[in-house]
């Protein structure tokens, strides 16, 4: 058996082993390593859906975030429907929500958990999949005013 010391914690979220300072080693930058301990416990949570169809290729929905700031931005802006949510509020429930929100389409049935993916920001993706046919001429998008 491993005894791991104390000082390291496995991170089963982004599959990596941390490394947390002796206290020792923090000298007077205590209050600075904590406060980056409740950044990271505190990381942005979003849920989405991949909503696809396969009736003769495969077919994926993606949605393009509106405004004037992603007008002329598409490279890397195309994502699944998907939008943040707190610790009240089940995952699952919150990517059917943003999807109903985002497109319009209400989905029920047995979902694909594709599971929690970490961005380059930190905010942490939960994502599923399930399959059901949509038309995209019926597709609408949620709307807000920008000042």
């Amino acid at each position: 058996m491993f005894d791991a010391p104390r000082s390291n914690q496995f991170d089963e979220t982004i599959g990596v082993k941390k490394r947390f300072p002796e206290k020792h080693e923090l000298g007077g930058n205590t209050a600075i390593y904590l406060k980056g301990l409740k950044d990271q416990a505190m990381a942005k949570q979003s849920a989405g859906i991949l909503l696809f169809r396969s009736s003769h290729e495969l077919q994926i929905l993606l949605v393009h975030p509106g405004g004037p700031f992603w007008a002329k931005k598409d490279e890397g802006s195309w994502s699944i429907p998907k939008g943040e949510y707190d610790e009240a509020e089940d995952a699952l429930a919150a990517a059917k929500r943003e999807l109903r929100e985002e497109t319009g389409i209400v989905v029920a049935g047995e979902f694909l958990e594709l599971g929690t993916f970490k961005q380059p920001s930190g905010k942490l993706i939960s994502a599923w999949a399930i399959e059901r046919d949509f038309d995209p001429v019926e597709l609408r998008s949620n709307t807000c005013s920008v000042e």
